[in-house]
């Protein structure tokens, strides 16, 4: 369950990334409902800067910070919480009418992203044995060439719901992708504390023991007739 859970996360992770390029189209033909750059009338220029350093710059700088955070913080919840960052950003880009809107998902997108393999690439290696773990990285990994497929077939769907609902619809998947990490995630929680056996009260320390030495005994309680 957890490896699905994971597949789904990097499933929406990149679709986010790449949906872009199937929501614009340069040069004569394409109406406002189904390219962004025609309704919002974007240049090619804009749109590179869209497409990269807007993504990339910040995507970088915060893996550093992504790094040190699940090495800090409980990996499951990060990622949980990330993803829902990007779904934000993916419906903030379907929700654009100005181009500094479509920077400001774009850059939202690459800071939230950013945590996506530093969380879960230690989840499997803490849910799999060394014997199954390079396996279960490969069914990982597929997550990435699966949300280009869809990415490019986005420009097919694009065509008849257009852009801005395309890219809600990616924001709904990464939402959901991410309410199944946090119930899975919940759940393993949940199994870890029932077979957990239960604790003993703990130990006197020597200092307690040695107090407990040299304690004189209590005299007798006179009971009352």
């Amino acid at each position: 369950l957890l490896l699905g859970a994971l597949v789904l996360i990097y499933v929406s992770n990149q679709w986010c990334r790449a949906l872009p390029a199937s929501l614009v189209r340069f040069g004569s033909g394409g109406s406002a409902h189904e390219f962004m750059n025609v309704a919002l009338e974007l240049d090619e220029v804009q749109y590179g800067l869209l497409s990269s350093y807007a993504f990339t710059a910040l995507y970088s700088v915060a893996s550093l910070a992504a790094g040190a955070a699940c090495d800090i913080f409980a990996r499951a919840p990060v990622l949980v919480a990330a993803s829902a960052l990007w779904s934000g950003a993916a419906a903030l880009q379907g929700c654009a009418s100005s181009y500094p809107q479509l920077l400001a998902s774009r850059a939202v997108l690459g800071v939230s992203q950013a945590f996506c393999s530093p969380a879960a690439y230690p989840l499997i290696g803490e849910a799999f044995s060394k014997d199954s773990r390079g396996r279960a990285n490969a069914v990982y990994s597929s997550g990435l060439y699966v949300g280009y497929a869809l990415a490019s077939l986005s420009a097919l769907a694009n065509r008849r719901i257009g852009w801005r609902a395309m890219s809600l619809l990616t924001a709904a998947f990464s939402l959901l992708a991410s309410a199944t990490l946090a119930a899975v995630a919940a759940a393993s929680r949940r199994a870890t504390i029932n077979r957990s056996p239960p604790q003993s009260p703990p130990l006197p320390s020597p200092l307690q023991r040695r107090r407990q030495q040299h304690q004189p005994p209590q005299p007798p309680q006179p009971q009352l007739p």
